[in-house]
């Protein structure tokens, strides 16, 4: 997730579209991208509880496709009305939020355990195993 935000990050400080850096940060963004997106589906998997799991995944899936047409038509106004990096910096700022958010899940999480079962018990009722 950090590679991929870093790899947004940077594109817009690129002048020129044949720059060998910005194939390099694109690179970033294609190798990194899909473990990001997979990483929001394990989770949900890992912690919520067995009964909710479509319930939340739904949401979450509904949620990115929400933010993908905010992107396209947020991103289309500002690249005419702002700079033509609106996109990427409108998605650095997206995945950032998102990177904070897991992170403090994730701390929170290994302080106080799984809100609802043990680790072992996820994979009785046919969580991910670990």
């Amino acid at each position: 997730m950090l590679i991929a935000t870093l790899g947004f990050y940077l594109i817009p400080f690129i002048n020129s579209p044949g720059s060998f850096l910005l194939y390099i940060f694109m690179a970033f963004e294609g190798a990194t991208l899909p473990g990001v997106f997979c990483f929001g589906t394990y989770l949900t998997a890992l912690y919520s509880p067995a009964k909710q799991r479509g319930k939340i995944g739904s949401i979450g899936t509904g949620l990115g496709l929400l933010g993908a047409f905010a992107m396209f038509g947020i991103g289309g106004y500002l690249i005419d009305h702002w700079t033509v990096s609106a996109p990427l910096l409108m998605y650095c700022g997206m995945i950032t939020v998102s990177f904070v958010f897991v992170l403090a899940t994730a701390t929170c999480m290994k302080k106080h355990g799984s809100p609802h079962k043990s680790k072992k018990r996820l994979v009785e009722d046919g969580g991910m195993s670990l």
